[in-house]
């Protein structure tokens, strides 16, 4: 038997755990948050645009800036970048599984 034991010491909030780094979440209804660290990164920590990408033949996902106004709007936030893209979350999800 492989028993885990969990208490404070190993079930950390996730804020703790993923502070400073860089991360994407995305929730059921299509909005898509990406970690302050992240947003930072990219320029678009309190507003501005992003693209997604998608290489067919490798299945990889890209994220950038995006200085048109062709991009998806990024919400005003001091704390993440978020903004909705409910199209590139149900492909991503599905890709997934």
């Amino acid at each position: 038997m492989a028993l885990i034991v969990y208490n404070r010491e190993n079930s950390r909030p996730q804020e703790v755990t993923y502070k400073g780094k860089r991360t994407i979440n995305l929730d059921s209804r299509g909005t898509v948050y990406l970690s302050k660290t992240m947003s930072i990164e990219l320029g678009i920590l309190g507003g501005g645009r992003v693209n997604f990408a998608h290489d067919d033949e490798t299945d990889d996902w890209y994220i950038c800036r995006a200085d048109d106004s062709e991009g998806f709007i990024v919400w005003k936030d001091k704390r993440c970048a978020r903004f909705s893209a409910g199209v590139i979350v149900q492909r991503l999800m599905r890709q997934a599984k």
